[in-house]
């Protein structure tokens, strides 16, 4: 497998796991928006508030790494396992 191609696989899986981590919160969103007080809190609720990765937004994101900074930590990985 290519850096590159790890890479790919990498970004699926955080989408993969954005995904799973909007199904379990639905429930919790949909209870808290159903209960919430209009009058303390006139804003509806958004989904991204009951997620890790909507709570994250906010933080500042990484660039993704090109392919010969992927190639680069590879090689080092490599070297100190003795390959």
């Amino acid at each position: 497998m290519t850096p590159y191609e790890f890479a790919l696989l990498m970004k699926r899986h955080r989408g993969d796991v954005r995904w799973q981590e909007a199904m379990f919160a639905v429930g919790p969103w949909i209870t808290a928006e159903v209960n919430r007080d209009r009058k303390k809190r006139k804003r509806p609720w958004s989904l991204g508030e009951w997620t890790i990765s909507g709570l994250a937004k906010g933080l500042k994101k990484k660039r993704e790494p090109t392919e010969d900074e992927l190639r680069e930590k590879m090689n080092a990985v490599m070297k100190m396992f003795g390959g």
